[in-house]
């Protein structure tokens, strides 16, 4: 997969199936999107090439740009798409200028300026262009005017899951991760790097490699406790993590505390490793004291062992 960098950047008029959007979690129902475009590349001989934002449209009009969190960072994205067949990422700049074009412009003045267009795939709830007045209807006048193709991917429906990067969202605040996982067809990751902690875990007999993650973008699940898949230097641990306050000791900033189940690794500094929340354990709780506390501790490494060994 190559990537280019705006789309006036693309050195020749390639003649290929297009699809645009932000992506944000690359999702079941983007997945969906993404197999119809290759499909149809395949089918009519000519190239893949997907459009994408950076900073993302929700980023760039959002009341608080720092509230705003991603589930897909850039990089991510790239790295999903890059396991794809898809042939070209075009990650256009979103800014003041590029949010003002209209709908038809974006079409007419940009995508058909630079690609030699066949044919669009797009989702039926996507809009594009200022105002978000570009939709499936606008594609279809324009189609028959330049010649070239629509198709439009009806969104996937399952009765128990509301496939879409809100719902994701709403699901993230409540802590449903295995929902998450099953609507992102994957589970959910967070990379970062190990920083030094108050030492309080391994006091209690729980040494733990505290997280602070790469991204400050990045959605950060509810505050609570989860059984995770720890991947450092390409080996993979078990472990159990907490999310929060640490309200038993009145701390007053977030951390992300991870306990290796085998106790077979260490609390190192500075090493970069990679966090997939696989189950949701319980939410924060207030101990009395470091008894109770512990008591807890034994417990949800007990929950995370059984969880892991009913996987196998």
């Amino acid at each position: 997969m190559e990537i280019i960098r705006n789309i006036n950047n693309l050195k020749n008029k390639v003649a290929a199936v297009v699809t645009v959007g932000n992506f944000d979690g690359i999702h079941l129902g983007h997945q969906e999107i993404i197999n119809s475009l290759l499909e149809e590349s395949k089918r009519l001989n000519v190239k893949s090439i997907l459009i994408t934002f950076n900073p993302s449209s929700k980023e760039f009009f959002g009341n608080n740009k720092d509230d705003v969190k991603l589930i897909t960072t850039l990089n991510e994205k790239k790295k999903i798409l890059s396991d794809t067949k898809l042939d070209l990422l075009v990650v256009q700049d979103f800014n003041k200028e590029f949010s003002k074009v209209s709908s038809k412009d974006f079409i007419e003045k940009i995508l058909l300026k630079y690609i030699d267009i066949k044919k669009i795939i797009l989702g039926s709830t996507h809009t594009f262009g200022k105002n978000n007045n570009g939709n499936a209807t606008l594609l279809n006048e324009l189609s028959k005017k330049h010649g070239f193709g629509i198709k439009v991917v009806e969104k996937l429906k399952n009765n128990d899951y509301n496939i879409s990067s809100t719902n994701l969202r709403r699901l993230f605040a409540t802590g449903e991760i295995d929902k998450v996982n099953y609507i992102l067809g994957r589970k959910y990751t967070m990379k970062g790097k190990i920083i030094s902690g108050k030492q309080r875990g391994r006091n209690l007999g729980f040494p733990t490699l505290n997280l602070k993650p790469i991204s400050s973008k990045k959605v950060i699940p509810k505050i609570g406790a989860y059984c995770v898949e720890v991947s450092i230097n390409n080996d993979i641990y078990n472990g159990m993590c907490n999310i929060g306050y640490s309200p038993t000791f009145n701390d007053k900033d977030l951390s992300i505390e991870i306990h290796i189940i085998d106790d077979s690794i260490k609390n190192i500094s500075g090493e970069e490793i990679e966090i997939k929340f696989h189950s949701w354990l319980r939410n924060e709780k207030k101990f009395g004291d470091e008894e109770r506390l512990i008591e807890q501790l034994k417990k949800d490494k007990n929950d995370c062992e059984r969880y892991f060994i009913q996987r196998k």
